[in-house]
């Protein structure tokens, strides 16, 4: 797919679990449609790299704040947060079913295969709730086997590299912008793109 696969008027929502993998998965995609995206995110972020900060509540805080300087840099439409405890979202499914999803065109969340517990979940629970919308699965921690559409992010890589950035307080555990830009130039190449998002 180009850049002509959403038009100006859809409306689109981010599923993420966590901050950062709204930016990890789709951070082209926003960068591109920003303005029409909602971001939801399922989860607090209370253990992401909680050896370095001990204290859940500052960590709460600071990722947070991470997301919003994301949301201004991809000039988001809404970011919309359900607080939940990290690794709980199996316990907690009906939190996420009432969040009305019916008025978007394009839903995407992480994929089924996903070996992260709160990721792998998402997709069950949101195709079960009432939508008119297409769901597309995105790539984080398992890349898509076999993935239906692509989209060219050749011309905002460097958006989504700055988007990826923002997360000092995860990218002091983990490099994973090195990893995310290596997949995307990977799944560029499949397409004759320079870089892409499956």
């Amino acid at each position: 797919i180009d850049k002509r696969f959403l038009s100006k008027e859809d409306k689109i929502l981010i599923v993420t679990p966590h901050q950062d993998d709204e930016s990890i998965g789709c951070g082209g995609l926003l960068a591109l449609y920003g303005s029409q995206c909602d971001i939801l995110l399922l989860t607090d972020g209370s253990l992401g790299n909680i050896e370095e900060y001990k204290d859940a509540n500052t960590l709460i805080s600071i990722r947070n704040e991470e997301l919003k300087k994301v949301s201004k840099i991809a000039k988001i439409n809404k970011i919309f947060s359900l607080n939940i405890k990290n690794n709980e979202l199996y316990k907690n499914k009906n939190i996420v079913r009432s969040f009305d999803i019916s008025g978007y065109d394009y839903i995407f969340v992480p994929n089924r295969h996903e070996n992260q517990d709160d990721h792998k979940i998402v997709y069950s629970i949101i195709k079960t709730m009432k939508n008119k919308g297409k769901i597309y699965e995105y790539e984080v921690w398992t890349p898509l086997t076999r993935p239906s559409w692509f989209l060219d992010i050749s011309d905002v890589i460097k958006t989504k590299e700055k988007m990826i950035s923002q997360y000092k307080s995860q990218l002091a555990n983990k490099n994973y912008l090195e990893a995310t830009i290596g997949l995307n130039k990977y799944r560029g190449l499949y397409n004759n793109y320079e870089y892409a998002e499956a």
